[in-house]
């Protein structure tokens, strides 16, 4: 089994910044996803999702389950299945004195090599960044 973990810190207040992980916004924040298709109408626990991603000319798709969506809490942590790298992720943001810190972990249950490691590393931080460019604009 692997895990990534990365952190970013976005000037916004968490309360803005949370809306940001509605699955269904990823597509217009960043071009890593390509597509989110909503199987349920609200980020609750148990609502589905089929994400197509993909940076490059190869897409992948896979389904996600929503485990827990806790804004009060500010965690989110879902499911990955059906594609290439199953697995859970879970978002933890916190407030802080200049905005919101983000915590984000994708664990694997593959072993995965360091070249896949890295190149999974370093779309998770594209994203955090895409992420950060969108909520701080």
């Amino acid at each position: 089994m692997s895990m990534l973990k990365e952190r970013i810190e976005i000037k916004k207040p968490l309360s803005e910044v949370w809306r940001f992980l509605d699955l269904q916004r990823w597509p217009e924040i960043s071009s890593i996803f390509q597509h989110v298709e909503a199987k349920d109408s609200s980020m609750q626990a148990g609502s589905r999702f089929i994400v197509t991603a993909g940076p490059g000319e190869t897409k992948v798709q896979y389904n996600v389950e929503i485990v827990a969506c806790d804004e009060s809490m500010g965690r989110l942590v879902y499911k990955r299945t059906g594609g290439p790298l199953p697995g859970t992720s879970e978002w933890v943001l916190t407030s802080s004195a200049t905005g919101t810190k983000i915590e984000y972990t994708n664990h694997y249950q593959h072993d995965l090599n360091s070249t896949v490691l890295s190149s999974i590393s370093r779309a998770m931080i594209r994203f955090l960044n895409d992420l950060r460019a969108e909520a701080e604009k």
